[in-house]
């Protein structure tokens, strides 16, 4: 789903395979798929896109820049796209972590965007049907990070890796951590 090419224009294409081998593009031309480093989970028997980044084309600045959303979709076959919400309440997010546990989509840490001192932020939303999202209001892992990867495993979420600072390619950090 989505995504930039080489020369960091984005996409705004989604694709399926039922053996991982061959793909088959099911859709394209999405305005809202523009955008990359987005969270995508399944959850609910639905395809969900939440946040990402694109670039903003700001001509009476002169410039375009990159910024990050807080809108989430989802899709039950990939094709037709609903918007759930424009706002899910949280900072807008890119290079964030996306997972589903315990009936609940969970979204951590990432950045709102580039080209401003943003830096990773260590927040944790979650919602149970992607409309409404609450934070949840304790101290996390200490370290904000962005570009995390989050996933469950044995009765855990687990949270690897990552990024503690905005800059690409910086700051890179391995420490895992999990909770139940």
């Amino acid at each position: 789903m989505s995504g930039y090419t080489d020369g960091w224009n984005h996409t705004d294409d989604i694709w399926n395979s039922s053996d991982g081998v061959t793909w088959t593009q099911v859709t394209s031309g999405e305005e809202f798929l523009q955008r990359n480093a987005s969270g995508s989970v399944v959850f609910n028997n639905k395809m969900w896109i939440i946040g990402g980044g694109r670039n903003i084309d700001e001509s009476y600045y002169g410039n375009s820049y990159y910024w990050g959303d807080n809108d989430v979709w989802s899709s039950s076959n990939g094709i037709d796209w609903e918007c759930v919400t424009g706002n899910a309440g949280f900072m807008p997010k890119t290079a964030h972590s996306v997972c589903v546990a315990d009936g609940k989509i969970f979204v951590y840490g990432g950045i709102g965007y580039y080209d401003y001192p943003i830096d990773p932020t260590d927040d944790l939303w979650y919602s149970s049907d992607g409309k409404f999202w609450t934070l949840v209001t304790w101290n996390l892992t200490g370290t904000p990070r962005m570009r995390a990867k989050a996933l469950v495993y044995n009765g855990k979420v687990w949270l690897l890796g990552g990024s503690t600072c905005a800059s690409p390619g910086s700051c890179p950090t391995s420490e895992v951590w999990y909770a139940d």
